[in-house]
């Protein structure tokens, strides 16, 4: 059941999902993603690094120095891990909300967060140094000598003074969103949602490149020496010539958003939300690795090791007084690890021991952490055992490295077991509150549906009376327009008798000699007659 729950997490890991984040370093690849973290060598043939966020949220934000990383999460958690061994080192408690960017300077962290701040951190202690309020969300964060910059969900960038947290520019230029921050001693580069790469000079941060191209929203720059690049919603990678403000180049194999860039020497790596990784030539603009975490896992150790180091060790190391059963150690998946001392002779007891120890705790770890090789346990015990054989401590006495590491596996597996119990409890009580607040939810919405088709009813009868009001006026002023119509029509029948007479009367005045036609209008009037009796006769008009 362990293994069975253990391979679970180690498979959610490597799946990772939508890639949110990404940054490099000259030994390793890091992207953060659904939930998980992992880490690849730089040259991607090996996934070194596959485990779930400690607090099983989205990973907003990552930031590599050396051998180790940081998280930020959808639920304000900021983790350094180890990547060697997949530990968490430190916790680093402040954020209320999401941390959207983080700053990764070796002896110090920068982190910026949808809880309004930006807060400075101690690397080898998680110790919290300064804190800054912007109040708004910062979604972008930079910094570079004595200037932090943040971009906000306000859609201003700030720029604060690192020693003093006070803050000395605020830029305004953008329109939407400044999701990404990049600066180095001469520029200022910003990604906005309004579809544009500004470009800022240092000191003064004066405006002077505002480069379209992309045809929505701007979601991550990077900066290095003459070179921009910017990743976008439209799903393309551009390369900008920081200097002229050109357009060099346009990257696309990325089948949904790029969610992150990162520029180091002449590699760019991607992430996008078509869940891979990329890593381009920024010279050519070709895709030399896709990642997706079905690559063969490794050794994070491997990667930073060194022919320099080998040559020490070489040197220190005696030569062979143990040998091992070769099968035994490939089963294990550390036959790299034991090469360094097999074939070697003893000069003295002491410098064995310490070889010997130092081997058998890599063993260890690498069988511990790497999915691979849990089923070489037996294996491993049994060349733990002839190694035992073989070696004597400072005291004369056997040293039970089988026993040791046999005591140090128990209390790993018991820890591992116990988060796991820990894990189950908690998503069986979230489970639980989610069901409570699905049903809360659920009862909500039905009413809120039952009084919202109430109101429906109402506005529904409403419309019906004021239709039938409309239909009853509609009706009354169809008989108004018929009785118009027939008085219309009498008027229309009594102007034209009108004109009738009319015309007759000016007949008779042309022609007196004709008798003018009688007509109804003509008797009613005296003035009209042939023998008027006021001594008037036709004349008087």
């Amino acid at each position: 059941m362990l293994r069975r729950l253990l391979r679970t997490r180690r498979a959610r890991a490597r799946k990772g999902g939508d890639v949110l984040s990404v940054a490099q370093s000259p030994e390793l690849i890091v992207a953060g993603s659904d939930k998980s973290l992992r880490a690849w060598s730089r040259d991607g043939d090996r996934l070194v690094l596959a485990m779930l966020t400690p607090d099983k949220a989205q990973a907003w934000a990552v930031a590599v120095y050396g051998d180790l990383a940081v998280v930020g999460t959808g639920k304000g958690g900021l983790f350094i891990v180890d990547v060697c061994s997949s530990t968490v080192l430190h916790s680093l408690h402040g954020h209320a909300n999401a941390v959207r960017s983080i700053v990764f300077e070796g002896e110090v962290i920068l982190s910026g967060s949808e809880d309004g701040t930006i807060r400075l951190w101690r690397a080898d202690n998680g110790q919290s140094l300064m804190t800054i309020t912007v109040d708004s969300w910062v979604l972008g964060l930079a910094a570079q000598g004595d200037f932090i910059a943040a971009g906000l969900e306000d859609t201003s960038v700030h720029i604060f003074d690192r020693a003093t947290g006070e803050r000395k520019h605020i830029l305004s230029d953008a329109n939407d969103y400044v999701r990404s921050v990049a600066i180095d001693t001469t520029r200022l580069v910003s990604g906005s949602d309004d579809r544009i790469v500004r470009v800022y000079v240092v000191p003064s941060f004066e405006l002077v490149h505002s480069l379209r191209g992309h045809s929505t929203w701007v979601l991550s720059v990077a900066l290095q020496g003459e070179r921009i690049v910017s990743g976008s919603a439209d799903k393309t990678i551009r390369v900008w010539d920081a200097r002229t403000g050109t357009q060099l180049s346009i990257m696309q194999a990325h089948s949904n958003w790029v969610k992150s860039v990162s520029l180091l020497d002449q590699e760019i790596v991607s992430g996008s939300l078509d869940r891979t990784v990329r890593v381009w030539d920024l010279e050519t603009g070709t895709c030399k690795i896709t990642l997706n975490g079905t690559e063969p896992s490794g050794a994070a150790a491997d990667v930073f090791s060194s022919d320099s180091e080998d040559s020490q060790a070489e040197a220190q190391t005696p030569k062979a007084l143990l040998l091992l059963n070769e099968e035994s150690v490939v089963a294990t998946g550390c036959y790299s690890v034991l090469e360094a001392i097999n074939q070697r002779r003893a000069d003295n007891e002491q410098s064995t021991l310490i070889a010997l120890q130092s081997s058998l705790a890599y063993l260890r770890k690498s069988v511990m952490q790497s999915p691979e090789m849990e089923h070489a346990q037996d294996s491993l015990l049994a060349a733990l055992a002839t190694l035992e054989e073989c070696s004597i401590n400072a005291r004369g006495t056997p040293t039970c490295f089988a026993a040791q590491y046999a005591e140090q596996a128990t209390r790993d597996q018991a820890i591992e077991i116990e988060q796991l119990q820990r894990d189950l409890d908690t998503a069986n009580g979230m489970d639980l509150m989610s069901s409570f607040d699905d049903l809360k939810l659920m009862e909500a919405n039905k009413d809120h549906a039952t009084a919202l088709a109430k109101h429906r009813t109402l506005e529904l009868t409403a419309v019906e009376q004021k239709l039938q009001q409309t239909q009853d006026a509609a009706q009354s002023l169809k008989h108004n327009l018929e009785h118009t119509h027939g008085k219309f029509n009498d008027a229309t029948s009594e102007l034209a008798a009108l004109r009738r007479e009319n015309e007759a009367l000016r007949a008779h005045i042309e022609n007196p000699s004709e008798k003018p036609i009688p007509s109804p209008v003509a008797k009613t009037n005296p003035s009209f007659d042939d023998t008027p009796e006021g001594g008037q006769g036709r004349h008087a008009f």
